[in-house]
Parts: C-alpha cells; structure tokens; sequence
C-alpha cells in the first residue's frame, strides 16, 4: 500500500513537471513570436523613414540644382573650365582646385613647389617658364648610401637607450630604398632620357628652375629658401610628371607631402613624405636627421598607418643640370626576440604590403 502511495505521488510530480515544461515552451514561443513581430514592425518602419527621407533628400537636390542654375559662381567656373587644362586623371587635388572643379569652393593655397608645377604644365593658363629644367632622375646606389649613413647615425642613440634603466626597445627602423607602394615608373626614368619620358607622359617641357622671381610671382608670404625650396620642387616635379601619384600638402601629419594613389575624394593617403636638404658647411653629402627627429615622424605616420618615408636632391657634380632625387622608407621593424612580441606571439617584423595598402579606399555615405 505505502509503495502504491508512493508510484501515485511521483507519477502526480512527473505530471505536474511536464505541465510546467509545456507551459514554459509555450511562453517561449509566445515572446519569440512577439520579438518577430517587433524586428517586422521596426524593419517596416526603417524603410518607411529610408523611402521619405529618399524622397526628401530628391526634393532637396531638386531645388539646389534649380537654384544653382542661375548662380554667378556656377557661371565664373564654367569660363574658367573652358580656358584651363582638360586632363584631370593627370593632375591632383591641389592643381584641379585652380580650375574650379570643387563646385564654388575657393581654390586652396598652393605650396611653392605646387605652383611652379602649375605653371609648368599651364593649369594656370599661362607660363613665365622659359629655360629647360634640370633632368631628374631616382638614383638606387645614393638611396642606398643615405640609407646606410642614417642608419650609422642612429647607433648612438640606440647604445644610449640601451644603457637607460628601461625595458628594452620593442621596435627598430631599418632605413632602406623605397620599394613598398613605390610606383615603378619612377625607378624606369632612372636610365631614359628626359625628352622621350616627357612625351610619354605628355607634359610640355617649357620649365625651368624655381627661381626668385618666379616665386614672387606667385606671391609668396615668406621669403624663398633656395635649398629646400629647389628640392621641394624637383621632388614633387618628378613624381607628378612619371607616376600617377597624387599629392597634397601633409602638414597635418608633420610632414611636407601626403601622397595618394588615387583621387584624394576617394582614396586616403599611403605615405607621408619628409624633405631634407643638406647644409653647403655640411662635410657629409647627405643630409643627417636626429634619431630622435626620425623616431617621432616614424611613430606618427605609422599610428597613421602611413609609410614614413624621407627625400633629398643631391646635384650631379659632373652634369650640372642633372638633379639625383633619393627616398629613403623608414621601415619600422617589430624586435621579436623582445617579450612584449613572445607574449603576443608576433612571427613577423613588419607589417606586409597588403596589410599597408588594406583599407585605403573612403567609405562612402
């Protein structure tokens, strides 16, 4: 009797257990069918406010288009569309603002270097260019020298760091000729000659020189500094006439060119560029910077994800109008033998050229 009390009682649980397993899975239901129905609810009524504010974005554009059409601006940048240079794909941000192609916006200031291009290839519509320029060419052997020569001039200041009473460097930079993102058509150049490669990019050759009066031409607000002001030049002429690159002022970066690989309205820059010049008093040839002037521009363009990388000018001694253009990249290199990287388990010392190219295109709205 007391065993059949027993199989009751628990037969009376299991029931009621399974009664309540039901009714939990019922419940559960119910909220997954109520969140559907909310997730419906709210989709529905995203596109509902998408389609209006569609239509009112239309709306909007309508009426800017009809009153741009009577606009005096709009008016001003069609004359000057008709009478400037056509081939935009050639030329960058800063030299297609001169022909007003960013829609009223006032045209930026043009760097030194920047306007003498300008002149050189009459975006401006005319030209106060008349002698030859000197022949630009990349040389691979005096990169390769500078290249060495910063590196020996950043030992010191790695045995001093060494020596301090710190946990040891994470990371190192390896100075070396620019090969990462460099575009090849400015190492070909190094051995053509000046006139063939100009025809074949189709830029005239009616230049000459950044010289004093040119400059007050364009109406500088500083007085002209031969040294840097020729390098910057020469540097930013060979890269604009034997690459597609574009270029922008990179003083937000701390450095003095930002360089692109397609348009700046839709890529962001790859490298940030750095020229040096070298002191006549100077006994080296080439220019030296601090360890510690390098380290903070390599730490800035690489919290950037940009390439640092370094220019100078060195005039042939034997070929007075030959200008030799050297680019050094700052590689910075991870030191995998130091704990932080064993930890984290880095195997590799810097970043690979996919990873640095990766990312550069801008989102669009």
């Amino acid at each position: 009797l007391a065993q059949a009390k027993r199989e009751v009682k628990r037969e009376k649980r299991q029931m009621k257990h399974e009664q309540l397993i039901q009714e939990a899975k019922k419940a559960k239901r119910e909220r997954k069918k109520l969140k559907r129905l909310e997730r419906q609810e709210r989709k529905n009524q995203q596109q509902q406010q998408q389609k209006e504010d569609e239509e009112e974005h239309v709306k909007q554009e309508q009426v800017c288009q009809e009153k741009c059409c009577h606009d005096e601006a709009d008016e001003k940048n069609d004359a000057i569309e008709e009478h400037t240079f056509t081939a935009y794909n050639a030329l960058d941000e800063e030299l297609a603002a001169m022909r007003g192609d960013r829609s009223g916006i006032p045209p930026a200031m043009l760097a030194p270097a920047a306007a003498c291009v300008a002149l050189d290839t009459k975006v401006l519509g005319y030209t106060n260019r008349k002698d030859q320029p000197d022949k630009t060419i990349f040389d691979r052997q005096l990169t390769s020298e500078w290249a060495h020569e910063l590196q020996q001039g950043m030992i010191p200041a790695e045995e001093l760091r060494a020596k301090e009473d710190m946990r040891p460097m994470a990371y190192k930079i390896v100075p070396e000729l620019w090969n990462r993102l460099c575009p090849k058509s400015l190492w070909e150049c190094e051995d053509r000659d000046m006139t063939t490669t100009q025809a074949e990019a189709g830029h005239t050759t009616d230049n000459s020189t950044m010289t004093v009066e040119n400059q007050l031409l364009l109406g500088l607000i500083r007085h002209p500094s031969s040294l840097y002001d020729e390098a910057t030049y020469a540097v930013f002429r060979h890269m604009h006439q034997y690459s597609n690159l574009h270029i922008s002022s990179g003083g937000i970066f701390g450095c003095d060119f930002l360089l692109y690989d397609g348009k700046r309205s839709d890529r962001h820059s790859f490298a940030g560029l750095r020229i040096y010049t070298c002191d006549k008093n100077n006994e080296s040839k080439f220019p030296v910077p601090s360890a510690y002037d390098l380290t903070g521009f390599v730490r800035t363009m690489n919290t950037a994800r940009k390439l640092a990388l370094i220019a100078t000018v060195i005039k042939d001694e034997e070929e007075g109008d030959t200008a030799r253009v050297l680019i050094v990249d700052l590689a910075l290199e991870k030191i995998l033998s130091v704990q932080t990287h064993k930890k984290k388990g880095n195997t590799e010392k810097r970043r690979s050229e996919k990873e640095t190219s990766s990312g550069l295109a801008k989102m669009k709205n």
